[in-house]
């Protein structure tokens, strides 16, 4: 049997060359690596006059697997498509650091007709003489990646057992001097808290969310790039946001515990609650019909019959309407959204009217009703409610925060000037917004409206599609109760009975 003649670096004059270079992070490639590898590369073409096209085929990640490689598998097909006979390469750990994946593709450049050449070890990689040496490369290679793993996993537990946060440092927070601490950026703290209260309401969803922030220009991401589910995923499910630092997150052995930075969470352990609730709810919920995801009155509408409540779906038209379960009850219900909007704008838009001396009425209420005394319970409700009111302010581009402020700074000095008992902040804020309520709503999207109703009412009562009935949320109920009473007065449309007004 013919031997077949092993290859000198002499065969290899006025063939096309090109590179393939490989550091593991995108920081080691900032450094001097990448510019020694092409040096190296350039010279041993010049050196042995092989016709250097001086493409490189570049990945910034580690060699333990060849799955992530983007340029790897470009260099694959490009050879396989004859594009170059010699891939020249920095060393044997360039190449690859699994010894598996080395002699796996190392086999499928040579049935391609590719010659790999390892340059500082000056070994050509389909020679039978140097196969030993060059199999020790790679197991050394392979065994060091092993043990290099193991010694940052260790280093990686004991920053965690110190309670510093691992892995890249997420938006919202930047890193101490020290690398390891962590603080909260202000302006990108502002919209993790803005985006983390409007979710929290349970009226957006994630494709809304990121259409809203997207026209915002005060909320932009680090990069520059548009906000999409998955980015705001990862900003409002991050622990980071709640002081907390985790090990092996998503894994079996995944743990949690508050980190040195958990005096300056961004998310208070109310706002995380929420997040957590809505979350779960939506996790364990049906999607919503493709062809009309968002229902203003879903959850909402509910017959006083039956009790159940009207969900979103489309007839066979397509045309979105309210549908009542099929429980045989005799009050189907079934209508366009049409419908409803008209029901809702005659019936509680039109009737909600506050009257000037509401502060007045609300204080004398909460004077003669037998509540019992705030606990800690209930500050933290309305402290969650508030969040929620406030989160509707920015949804309308016209009515700003400073404009909020400027407002509540003339209801303060007008209540100064009657002599008044000051309300608590929460009915301010809310009677703000069960004032502009009827403005809100008649020039609103479907989501704003949801938010509105689903923030003011707990449920509204439908008997033979007519709302006969609105229960507001306790926090509204005073308020809601004087404005429908001033809307009766002054002319409103609302003729219903309510049950808790």
């Amino acid at each position: 049997m013919r031997r077949r003649k092993a290859l000198d670096f002499r065969d290899l004059a006025g063939l096309k060359a090109r590179g393939y270079i490989r550091e593991s992070t995108e920081r080691q490639a900032d450094k001097w690596g990448p510019a020694e590898q092409r040096r190296a590369q350039e010279r041993f073409a010049t050196e042995w006059d092989l016709r250097f096209d001086g493409h490189y085929y570049t990945d910034l990640i580690s060699g333990r697997s060849t799955l992530k490689r983007s340029d790897f598998k470009r260099m694959i097909a490009d050879a396989d498509a004859s594009e170059f006979r010699v891939l020249l390469v920095y060393d044997t750990s360039r190449f690859a650091r699994n010894e598996l994946d080395a002699y796996t593709y190392e086999n499928e450049l040579h049935r391609l007709g590719i010659t790999v050449v390892y340059v500082m070890e000056r070994i050509i990689s389909s020679n039978a003489e140097t196969a030993a040496i060059k199999g020790m490369h790679h197991v050394m290679n392979a065994e060091y990646s092993r043990k290099l793993s193991l010694h940052i996993e260790d280093g990686l537990r004991e920053k965690y057992e110190a309670g510093y946060a691992n892995g890249h440092c997420p938006f919202g927070w930047f890193r101490g001097p020290d690398q390891r601490t962590i603080r909260p950026v202000p302006s990108e703290a502002a919209t993790v808290l803005k985006l983390s209260q409007m979710y929290a309401s349970g009226a957006w969803s994630l494709k809304d969310l990121a259409a809203w922030v997207n026209s915002q220009p005060a909320h932009p991401t680090r990069d520059g790039l548009p906000w999409n589910k998955q980015r705001l995923s990862d900003v409002l499910f991050n622990p980071v946001h709640d002081g907390l630092v985790v090990w092996h997150p998503g894994e079996e052995d995944e743990e949690s515990k508050p980190g040195e930075h958990a005096e300056h969470r961004i998310r208070p352990p109310h706002l995380t609650a929420e997040l957590a609730r809505v979350r779960k709810d939506r996790t364990s919920s049906a999607r919503p019909s493709s062809a009309r995801r968002v229902y203003t009155y879903s959850g909402i509408l509910a017959c006083v019959t039956c009790g159940s409540k009207l969900w979103g779906s489309t007839n066979k038209q397509g045309a979105p309407r309210m549908t009542h379960p099929t429980n045989g009850c005799p009050d189907p219900s079934f209508h366009v959204l049409r419908k409803w909007d008209v029901e809702v704008e005659a019936k509680i838009a039109s009737a909600i009217s506050l009257p000037v001396t509401w502060r007045a009425q609300v204080m004398a209420q909460l004077r003669t009703s037998d509540r019992p005394a705030d606990t800690a319970e209930r500050r933290g409700k309305i402290e969650r409610e508030l969040e929620r009111i406030r989160s509707l302010y920015k949804i309308e581009d016209d009515y700003t925060e400073r404009a909020y402020l400027q407002d509540r700074r003339r209801l303060t000095e007008e209540l100064a000037a009657l002599g008044e008992t000051e309300a608590p902040r929460e009915f301010e804020d809310a009677a703000k917004l069960l004032g502009d309520f009827p403005r809100l709503w008649r020039g609103s999207s479907e989501n704003t409206r949801r938010a509105l109703l689903s923030t003011i009412f707990e449920e509204i009562g439908i008997r033979r599609n007519k709302v006969v009935r609105v229960s507001p949320r306790p926090r509204y109920l005073e308020l809601v109760t004087l404005a429908m009473l001033e809307g009766l007065r002054t002319g409103g449309g609302y003729c219903g009975r309510g049950e808790r007004t």
